[in-house]
C-alpha cells in the first residue's frame, strides 16, 4: 500500500504532500523519505509529526527561536515535553 506523509516547511509557510511506498509498513523509511525531500527542496527545518499527534498550540516559532539560540545555531532537536506520567516503566 501507499501512505502520504506530510512535510512542513516553516520558511515557506506550506505544506508539501510526499507520496511514498511504504513496502515495510514501517514509519522510519517514511521518514527517511521526507526528511531527503525536505532536504532537496531547501527546506530550513522539519517537523516530524505522528499520526497521534495533537497540535493543542503554535508552536513552530517557539521551536525555530529554541533552535536558533542552541550553541551552535540551528543543530538539534526540539520537542514537547511528554506529560504522561510513567510508573516502574509502565506508561
Amino acid at each position: 500500500t501507499t501512505s502520504i506523509a506530510t512535510l512542513i516547511i516553516l520558511h515557506q509557510p506550506m505544506t508539501i504532500l510526499v507520496q511514498c511506498d511504504n513496502k515495510l509498513k514501517k514509519p522510519g523509511p517514511v521518514f527517511n523519505i521526507i526528511t531527503k525531500h525536505a532536504y532537496d527542496v531547501g527546506a530550513d527545518y522539519i517537523y516530524r509529526v505522528n499520526d497521534d499527534t495533537e497540535m493543542a498550540a503554535p508552536w513552530a516559532h517557539r521551536f525555530v527561536t529554541k533552535l536558533a539560540n542552541l550553541g551552535p545555531p540551528n543543530i538539534g532537536a526540539v520537542g514537547p515535553l511528554c506529560q504522561q506520567v510513567c510508573v516502574d516503566g509502565l506508561c
